[in-house]
């Protein structure tokens, strides 16, 4: 029987309740395969899965705290 190992990634989440918003998000900013994505100007990213790597780049760069990698955010 042979077994296989699959590395899952952790896959950030952006809180809403910590989010600014911010005009120049610092972690969209530092997320180099751009799965931080913002649809409207007025609200907070989101992250694609599809895109995301799971570098964590995001979450040390946002000034607020608001990315993390903990499934209830």
């Amino acid at each position: 029987q042979i077994l296989k190992q699959v590395n899952a990634v952790a896959i950030p989440q952006v809180s809403r309740t910590l989010c600014r918003a911010c005009k120049h998000c610092p972690a969209q900013a530092a997320c180099t395969t751009h799965a931080l994505v913002v649809l409207d100007a007025d609200e907070g990213p989101w992250v694609d899965a599809s895109r995301c790597f799971g570098c964590r780049r995001c979450v040390l760069a946002c000034s607020y705290g608001a990315i993390n990698l903990d499934s209830g955010a």
